[in-house]
């Protein structure tokens, strides 16, 4: 893969976390299993980007705070 690719990718990924958060913010009360997801998705991205930039994980992908049963 190019450089102008993952760009691409990760501006994507920017736009799409922006409407999720904006559809959460005025949808009343959020679920938490709905939280939970939105803060996977966020750390996954982050882990992908640590990765490519061969930094250290520096959260977990399922965040703790945010879990559910």
């Amino acid at each position: 893969m190019h450089v102008d690719d993952f760009l691409r990718m990760f501006t994507y990924d920017h736009w799409a976390n922006l409407e999720c958060l904006a559809a959460m913010r005025t949808s009343g009360p959020v679920p938490a299993d709905t939280v939970g997801r939105m803060a996977h998705i966020l750390s996954a991205q982050k882990l992908w980007l640590e990765r490519i930039l061969k930094r250290p994980q520096s959260m977990p992908v399922w965040p703790a705070a945010w879990k559910t049963s």
